[in-house]
C-alpha cells in the first residue's frame, strides 16, 4: 500500500488578508516521509506562500485565509494546535534576522531545546553537532549580530535543526551562501537529519536535479511535478527554467 504523506495539500487556495487576489489557485501536493522536494519558479509564482501554508505560517501567524485542505500527518493545519506543529515540522525562511532573540550564537542554538526539557549533557552534545553540521563549530561565543548574513543564516538553519523535526521547510535558505559552501551545508544537514523529509525552495536550480521530487509552480499553481530525471528528459517548464539558468 502506497504511504501516507506527512503533508497533503487539496485544492488549496491561499488569500492574504487586504490583498486582492488569491496567491495560490487550487493546489494540489503531497509530501512523503524521507523525501527531498525541490520548489521552483520565477518569482511571485507563490512558491513561499505554498511552504508556509506547509508549515502552519499560513493561517495562524500570517493574516491569511485559505480554501481547500492542507493537512499535516493528517490534521488540518488550520485546526492543529501550536505545539502539535511545532513538534513536527521546522521552517528556516529568507530572512534569518527574524528569529535572533539572544545575545551570543549557543545560546540561541540551545533556546529551542531548553523548551524541551533536556538535560545539560543532551542540550550540549546537540547543539554542538548542528552548529557543527552547518560549518559554525567554534562560533558558540559570538554574538549573533556580529556575524555576515550567511553565518545569520546557517545559524537559523542550525536553530531549526536541533529538534529533530519530521519535516523540514526551507525557503532559499542558502541565498547568501557561495555554491560550495552551499553543497557543504547540506551535506551536514544530510548527516544531521539521515532520514530528512524536506521541501526546499530554491533558486539554484542545479540542486533539483539532486531532490527526490519537483514540483515547478507559475502563477499560482503547479504546472509541473515529479521525479526529476523523468521531468529533465522531456520538453516542459523544468528544462526551460534550467535552459535559461533561472
Amino acid at each position: 500500500m502506497p504511504a501516507d504523506p506527512l503533508v497533503a495539500c487539496e485544492s488549496l487556495s491561499v488569500h492574504y488578508i487586504g490583498g486582492d487576489r488569491w496567491v495560490l489557485d487550487d493546489v494540489s501536493f503531497e509530501q512523503l516521509a524521507g523525501r527531498v522536494t525541490a520548489v521552483i519558479g520565477p518569482s511571485g509564482c507563490g512558491k513561499s506562500t505554498l511552504v508556509r501554508a506547509c508549515c502552519g505560517l499560513v493561517p495562524h501567524s500570517i493574516p491569511s485565509e485559505y480554501s481547500g485542505s492542507v493537512a499535516l500527518r493528517g490534521q488540518e493545519v488550520a485546526d492543529a494546535p501550536a505545539d502539535v506543529l511545532a513538534g513536527t515540522v521546522a521552517y528556516v525562511g529568507q530572512n534569518p534576522d527574524a528569529a535572533v532573540v539572544t545575545r551570543s550564537v549557543r545560546s540561541e542554538v540551545e533556546f529551542p531545546l531548553q523548551n524541551l526539557c533536556l538535560g545539560r549533557d543532551e542540550i550540549t552534545e546537540r547543539a554542538d553537532a548542528a552548529l557543527a553540521a552547518v560549518g559554525m563549530a567554534g562560533l558558540g561565543g559570538k554574538d549573533p549580530w556580529t556575524l555576515s548574513g550567511g553565518q545569520r543564516q546557517r545559524l537559523a538553519l542550525a536553530r531549526a535543526l536541533l529538534p529533530r523535526p519530521g519535516v523540514l521547510i526551507l525557503d532559499e535558505f542558502t541565498s547568501h551562501l557561495d555554491p560550495d559552501l552551499d553543497e557543504r551545508v547540506r551535506i551536514g544537514v544530510r548527516t544531521y537529519l539521515p532520514q530528512a523529509t524536506i521541501i526546499e525552495i530554491t533558486h539554484r536550480l542545479q540542486w533539483s536535479e539532486q531532490a527526490d521530487h519537483v514540483v515547478v509552480m507559475d502563477a499560482g499553481t503547479i504546472v509541473q511535478t515529479g521525479p526529476p530525471a523523468k521531468l529533465l528528459d522531456e520538453p516542459g517548464p523544468l528544462r526551460t527554467l534550467i535552459g535559461r539558468g533561472r
